[in-house]
């Protein structure tokens, strides 16, 4: 039996679990992927709770073409551990990183250039770094209406940031933000809202479907945020 995390940082519970080491992969580590350092975040994801996100950022699978460095680094594990199932192991992870790679092209395809992307949570600074996205992360809730504090947080990263008065601002959303957060960022800073789901659980069929209409989503809001 394998143990398969992200890694990351992002099973935080895992650092004090009394897990066999020797049956855990933490898939980030062993990929040696670049991790991207975003300050402690706190946040909740609906009925699983409140919980804390360290300095590095986790979120490196919403990337695809790390996510399928990850996978490898699962199906080499498989490989040790079921070492008669290879050939089952190995068609598997082909069909999974063309996949994956048909999904990295899809990003790639999404023109972003001259729109400020605002992230009310650091989970995209991957695909950002991949697809050169100009991106700014400033915590912002989406349960609550945006605050006197959170407003001029915004205000500063705009200020900034924005390289001109009328660059088109998306502000992207793991959730959707209640409706006055979306009516003020509308009408006191010209930010249309957007929303890329993370894909933080589920089988690969359902990260696939997700990630194919966050790719749809995104270039709708980037069209109408241009005025296209």
């Amino acid at each position: 039996m394998l143990i398969v995390l992200n890694g990351a940082g992002f099973e935080a519970w895992a650092d004090t679990a009394a897990l066999p080491m020797s049956r855990v992969v933490r898939t980030a580590d062993a990929a040696e992927i670049a991790l991207i350092d975003s300050g402690a975040v706190t946040h909740t994801h609906g009925p699983e709770g409140e919980h804390t996100h360290g300095d590095v950022n986790p979120h490196t699978w919403l990337e695809p073409s790390l996510l399928a460095r990850q996978a490898e680094a699962v199906r080499d594990a498989l490989a040790v551990e079921m070492p008669g199932r290879s050939a089952t192991v190995d068609a598997n992870f082909g069909a999974l990183q063309a996949e994956l790679a048909e999904l990295s092209q899809a990003w790639s395809a999404v023109d972003a250039e001259g729109v400020l992307l605002i992230a009310s949570l650091p989970s995209y600074d991957y695909l950002a770094q991949a697809h050169g996205w100009q991106l700014v992360n400033v915590t912002l809730d989406p349960d609550a209406p945006m605050d006197a504090l959170a407003a001029v947080r915004l205000s500063v990263a705009l200020d900034e940031a924005r390289q001109g008065d009328d660059q088109p601002v998306l502000v992207v959303w793991e959730s959707e933000p209640v409706a006055e957060t979306r009516r003020r960022l509308m009408d006191e800073f010209g930010a249309r809202s957007v929303i890329i789901d993370p894909a933080e659980a589920g089988e690969i069929k359902r990260y696939i479907e997700r990630q194919r209409a966050n790719i749809e989503r995104f270039e709708r809001a980037l069209s109408e945020a241009r005025g296209d």
